[in-house]
């Protein structure tokens, strides 16, 4: 109920506040959906789900410059593991400044409540970030950010660190009604000392890693668009910190509660297909493979026993999922609402039996813009 007050009382100012100006958003969301192994594990237990949201968002422009106070809000129900329920919140600022080349800078913050049982999972976060972007030929764009993440967690003092993002990107299109994107970016993370009961514990050591994403998309006409992912991620090794052990003697590691990408090397590729229909519709299809190679997640037998102390835990997952969606207009201040039918299926073949599992699952909801 505290959680709930405090999502209501942050919404009554936030409206209060938009209402008084002309640029303003606010969305409300639901959404209820049944998943057959809702853990992702072998243990294969299902539930049913249920979201509540709202967003709200301020937008000024004067001359070149626009700037957007935002708002999101979400609770999470779960039917049967009721101690799963958690609140998500999310608020921030983004500007963007508008001249021969575009600036773009912000900031946020964002933090989850739940239960005490899965009070691991609590966190506060921060971030700040600064992008530039600018047109190189007619048809190509180019950019370079900077981000800066905070992350401190409630009761896992180990795992609040700082992480640092840099990223360049490149973007053209072509009258074929082709578009390309690249995007390459290293991270590093840098964890923080930490104090339990008056004692000060050294942090544990930085982690880095890079990430290459090529993407591709393809107009097959007016109704139909097909786009192609790759995805790469690599521990580049200039920090010799290890992303995933507290201590030795420690089962439990970052990976394994956050599945932190710092814990492993992947490839990814995905495949999305989109279809306008008769009536307003549209079909959106995904399909898509991840391999996952973790740096040093250990493989455990069902009684908690390791294999072999050098094997590490390895993944290859294949996923696929449809969406149905059509959106409604009305009123002179573009009122809309979309409602949407999500179905899917995820396998993921691993070396640890525990996480040898599959999912299927269905969702549907809405989203309406109210105001």
């Amino acid at each position: 109920m505290k959680n709930l007050t405090h999502i209501l009382s942050i919404s009554i100012v936030l409206i209060s506040a938009v209402l008084a100006h002309a640029q303003t958003d606010i969305r409300i969301h639901q959404s209820t959906g049944y998943q057959s192994n809702v853990f992702y594990n072998n243990y294969q237990l299902p539930d049913m789900t249920n979201q509540f949201g709202i967003s709200l968002s301020h937008t000024t422009n004067h001359n070149n410059t626009e700037s957007q106070f935002y708002y999101d809000g979400d609770v999470n129900l779960f039917r049967t593991y009721t101690a799963r329920q958690y609140f998500y919140h999310q608020l921030g600022y983004d500007g963007a400044v508008s001249t021969t080349s575009d600036i773009y800078f912000g900031a946020g913050a964002s933090w989850i409540d739940g239960k005490d049982t899965y009070a691991l999972y609590d966190y506060r976060a921060f971030n700040i970030y600064l992008s530039g972007k600018k047109y190189l030929r007619s048809n190509v764009i180019g950019r370079l950010g900077v981000r800066l993440d905070r992350r401190a967690y409630t009761e896992l003092y180990e795992f609040n660190y700082w992480q640092n993002t840099l990223f360049s990107q490149l973007n053209t299109y072509f009258q074929t009604g082709t578009s390309m994107t690249l995007v390459l970016s290293y991270q590093w993370k840098l964890y923080s000392p930490y104090e339990i009961n008056g004692y000060l514990y050294d942090a544990m050591l930085s982690v880095d890693q890079a990430v290459l994403r090529i993407g591709l998309a393809q107009s097959l006409g007016m109704q139909t668009a097909i786009k192609f992912r790759y995805q790469l991620r690599q521990r580049v090794g200039l920090f010799a910190g290890d992303p995933t052990a507290i201590a030795d003697t420690y089962l439990i590691t970052e990976d394994e509660l956050f599945d932190d990408p710092f814990g492993y090397n992947s490839n990814e590729v995905a495949m999305s297909l989109t279809n306008a229909l008769l009536f307003n519709f549209k079909l959106q299809t995904t399909t898509g493979y991840l391999g996952r190679d973790y740096h040093n997640r250990r493989v455990y037998d069902p009684a908690g026993m390791t294999y072999d102390d050098s094997a590490r835990h390895s993944d290859n997952r294949i996923f696929a999922w449809t969406t149905l969606s059509r959106n409604f207009g009305w009123g002179k201040q573009h009122k809309s609402i979309q409602v949407w039918l999500t179905v899917g299926y995820l396998n993921n073949n691993s070396n640890d039996g525990y996480y040898d599992y599959e999912n299927m699952f269905a969702r549907m909801g809405f989203d309406v813009k109210i105001y």
